[in-house]
C-alpha cells in the first residue's frame, strides 16, 4: 500500500515526476529525458493495455492513460472523456464489457408498462 501512495503523490517517485512534468504541459519524451532514469510505469501501460485488448478486458483507465502518454490526447481531455463514459457495476472486470452493457439494457425499465387495462 505504502508503494501505490509514494508513486501516486512523492516527487521521490519517478512515475509521479513524469506525471507531474506532463502536466507541466512537457511531452513524455521531454518528461522522460529529465529523470534521467526509467519509469516503469510508461512501459507497464502499454503491456496492461496490449494484455487487456487480447483477453478482451475492459480498462478505461490503462486506455485513457495510454491514449494521453503515446497518442497525445491533452490529459484534461482524457478525464472529461473519461467522466463522460458509460456508468459501469462493479462486476465488470469479471465479465466481457458486451455482457455488462446487456444486462444494463435488460435491466432499463420497459417504455411499453402502463397501457390500457382492457
Amino acid at each position: 500500500m505504502g508503494d501505490l501512495i509514494v508513486t501516486c503523490s512523492s516527487n521521490l517517485s519517478r512515475n509521479y515526476r513524469v506525471g507531474y512534468a506532463m502536466g507541466e504541459g512537457r511531452t513524455l519524451e521531454e518528461a522522460v529525458d529529465a529523470l534521467g532514469q526509467v519509469a516503469e510505469g510508461v512501459n507497464t501501460v502499454k503491456l496492461v493495455c496490449a494484455k487487456a485488448s487480447e483477453m478482451g478486458v475492459y480498462m478505461p483507465l490503462a486506455e485513457g492513460l495510454n491514449h494521453v502518454l503515446f497518442d497525445g490526447v491533452p490529459a484534461q481531455e482524457m478525464a472529461r472523456t473519461l467522466m463522460m463514459g458509460e456508468q459501469s457495476s462493479d462486476v465488470e472486470f469479471i465479465l466481457p464489457r458486451e455482457a455488462v452493457q446487456q444486462a444494463h439494457r435488460d435491466q432499463a425499465p420497459s417504455n411499453n408498462s402502463g397501457g390500457s387495462n382492457a
